[in-house]
């Protein structure tokens, strides 16, 4: 089951630690007649509810980034409703304390992108009570159409009888609304979301009908502690030198002078920073960048040493940004860069200043 983001969210596999906060909010008597289920009595009960969660392929823990807390669920179920022909139905489902801020749009939309572009489904379906008009007014900003009112649909937990209202989304529909392309030489690329913005460019991933690429936009921004003269010219300049050096990195597939954009392989996997925040650091990962160092100081060079720019993928490391410049001694990586490849002080004043933005 593939990790999604958003701006403010994790949507990640559910594990059993989770049990406590699926409780903290599932067991409070709003969120449960809203959700169609019964308030969770107890933890037991919220653990037996989870062990189902984790048993669902595309059923997704909503993680708070800046706490790290469990807020919610969005899931693409399998369930059918008679009469009616889709791929999967979105379901979803929010913490009280959350309401109000945007956060399950952030969330389906996730879903939604992961199921027409990563799925490539034709159709996707949601429902909601016909009392619940928070949910309502989710789905209709998402660009879904009312397509069904089925009386009586369904009975819940304490008898209450329920009306549905039936929506629905084509390809075509996500397509015309959320579908964003970036071309490089003419041809199209779909974006499936912005991995970064750096000093010398915002990062996206994207695809097109065989994989998924990285595609760097050149910005033109200031940065007051980093000149790069002519932005374009000089990642095609860095490139060269690291390749030449033999640093493990993505190659670079192709160079859009007009629109000034890159197009780089996708190295898939948790950058070191993810790995250090997750606590899922191994010595070899520490080895393999000293050994990697050795070759860069031989080549009087030095890189950005700084976590987010390295992903761990089958236990290799790759370095995946292409910046690199003369070698200073106070900006090496026993100086500089491994202050964040731990828990130290330097790295949990940036995760906090991060999650404020």
């Amino acid at each position: 089951m593939k990790r999604l983001e958003t701006e403010r969210l994790i949507l990640r596999p559910w594990c059993m630690e989770d049990a406590e906060d699926l409780f903290a909010y599932a067991s409070t008597p709003k969120v449960g007649p809203m959700a169609g289920w019964k308030p969770h009595e107890s933890l037991d009960e919220s653990r037996k509810i989870l062990k189902m969660f984790m048993e669902e392929n595309d059923t997704w823990a909503l993680e708070l980034k800046e706490t790290h807390k469990v807020i919610g669920s969005v899931g693409l179920h399998d369930s059918r409703r008679a009469g009616l022909s889709y791929d999967r139905e979105i379901g979803y489902v929010l913490s009280e304390d959350y309401w109000g801020h945007g956060l399950i749009v952030e969330a389906v939309k996730a879903a939604m992108d992961y199921a027409f572009i990563e799925l490539q489904m034709e159709t996707l379906m949601v429902a909601h009570f016909d009392f619940n008009y928070q949910s309502k007014r989710v789905i209709e900003k998402l660009g879904f159409a009312h397509v069904a009112h089925l009386p009586a649909a369904f009975k819940r937990y304490d008898g209450v009888v329920l009306d549905d209202e039936i929506y629905m989304m084509t390809r075509e529909q996500y397509d015309n609304k959320h579908k964003k392309t970036l071309c490089v030489n003419g041809k199209e690329y779909t974006v499936i979301k912005l991995l970064g913005k750096g000093k010398g460019g915002y990062s996206y991933l994207v695809c097109d009908d065989k994989r998924q690429y990285v595609l760097k936009q050149i910005h033109h921004e200031p940065c007051d502690y980093y000149q790069f003269g002519d932005k374009l010219e000089a990642e095609q300049r860095d490139y060269k030198r690291l390749r030449e050096i033999g640093i493990q990195m993505p190659e670079m597939l192709e160079v859009d002078v007009e629109n000034e954009r890159i197009l780089k392989e996708y190295i898939e996997g948790d950058t070191i920073f993810e790995k250090v925040f997750k606590d899922e650091m191994k010595d070899d990962y520490l080895v393999q960048m000293k050994e990697m160092c050795k070759i860069i100081y031989a080549a009087n060079t030095n890189i950005d040493y700084f976590p987010t720019n390295f992903v761990i993928q089958e236990e290799k490391l790759y370095y995946i940004d292409y910046e690199c410049n003369d070698y200073m001694e106070e900006w090496n990586f026993e100086n500089w860069g491994i202050k964040y490849w731990s828990k130290t002080a330097e790295f949990l004043k940036y995760v906090t200043e991060h999650n404020k933005r």
